[in-house]
């Protein structure tokens, strides 16, 4: 956990133990609640080829607890092209994890061992999966005036890009870190970022863990492309959050509210009784969630240990933060949370639990939660 495969680990979570202890931590809590999260055994389950949505999916059968496991800790399934690679760099829809497992298996038990992924793409003179253009309709900067008009499918190009070309400019996609999910590329000009959201522009702090939550399809943004980072998380939003974090797992919402203040039909609704459900939230003690209200750091803290599993952890007797003694609301939570590297708090060595979480933060927790 906490260790994205491109940019390195987080924090104290940079050293062999952290990584098997928080391994053992998120299996266990796979197998305490096997139907909460995405990929479950006994079932043919939608896999993704890569964190970039362009790559596709492909439909694999889990047999038992233990792969479900594997697959919601990486949530890949091996292309063709990272099978082939053995220990090489396959393509840009190439991921690693659960190839490795592959091939340890095949080569321990290599009569039990097939594999049945498809031929990969990109490849020369191809053209790109349905799936590809509707990641360029989201593109609400792509209007007509700026493009001019199409000249050309969206075809595959060399090293593992995408292009597709206009009367006024071309479009590439490249290999991605987290969101980048195109260039412009102006006719002589240097190719310059094209952000997931306008108000989120290349040097704003978060810029990769806010790409991230678009393209996990965490956060959608607003209607008119911003996702105003500084704004304050509210509740109803991150339970929104949390449920897509989770895998957007099957749920049948119950037709009686649990909240006096979230009716039937109220906005995230089945994600706020989703969180109830899978006991991450009890709500208020007047019987209402509040829902406009900001998240306070304090209550995240308890919301992304409980969406953990409520993995078995003591607190050290000396607390690390200045403002969070023994003793303190959500303590365990917080300590907890600093302990997996998803926070490290403030230069002055505060927590601030009282103070509302922002948006641009909130996905850097969710970022470094996810590993």
């Amino acid at each position: 956990m906490a260790c994205p495969d491109y940019i390195g680990c987080w924090g104290n979570a940079a050293n062999f133990t952290s990584q098997v202890y928080w391994a053992a931590a998120q299996f266990q809590a796979y197998r305490k609640n096997p139907t909460g999260y995405r990929h479950r055994a006994g079932q043919v389950n939608t896999i993704s080829y890569n964190e970039e949505a362009l790559c596709g999916t492909a439909e694999v059968r889990i047999a038992n607890q233990a792969t479900a496991g594997l697959y919601n800790y990486t949530p890949f399934v091996p292309n063709r092209a990272s099978i082939d690679a053995v220990s090489g760099t396959g393509d840009l829809c190439s991921s690693y994890g659960n190839r490795n497992f592959f091939w340890w298996l095949k080569t321990w038990f290599p009569a039990a061992v097939t594999s049945t992924a498809p031929a990969v793409y990109p490849s020369p003179a191809s053209t790109i999966t349905p799936q590809m253009e509707a990641v360029y309709a989201r593109m609400r900067t792509l209007t007509l005036a700026r493009t001019g008009s199409s000249t050309s499918m969206i075809l595959a190009g060399p090293n593992g890009t995408f292009h597709k070309t206009f009367g006024k400019l071309a479009m590439v996609w490249t290999p991605a870190r987290g969101a980048t999910l195109a260039h412009w590329v102006p006719r002589g000009t240097t190719p310059t970022l094209l952000p997931a959201f306008r108000d989120v522009p290349p040097g704003t702090g978060f810029e990769g863990e806010i790409e991230w939550m678009r393209a996990m399809r965490i956060s959608e943004g607003w209607s008119d492309n911003t996702y105003r980072p500084v704004q304050p998380v509210q509740r109803n939003a991150m339970a929104a959050f949390l449920y897509r974090a989770a895998g957007s797992p099957a749920f049948t919402a119950p037709t009686r509210a649990s909240f006096t203040d979230v009716p039937v039909g109220a906005p995230f609704f089945r994600e706020i009784e989703w969180m109830k459900a899978a006991g991450i939230t009890t709500g208020y003690r007047d019987n209402t969630f509040r829902p406009y209200d900001p998240i306070n750091r304090d209550a995240m803290a308890a919301f992304l240990y409980r969406a953990s599993g409520s993995p078995a952890f003591t607190p050290p007797t000396r607390a690390r933060f200045s403002d969070v003694p023994v003793g303190t609301a959500f303590r365990t939570e917080i300590e907890w949370l600093a302990s997996t590297g998803t926070t490290t708090g403030y230069a002055d060595g505060t927590y601030r639990p009282l103070s509302p979480v922002n948006r641009d933060a909130m996905a850097a927790f969710l970022y470094r939660r996810a590993g």
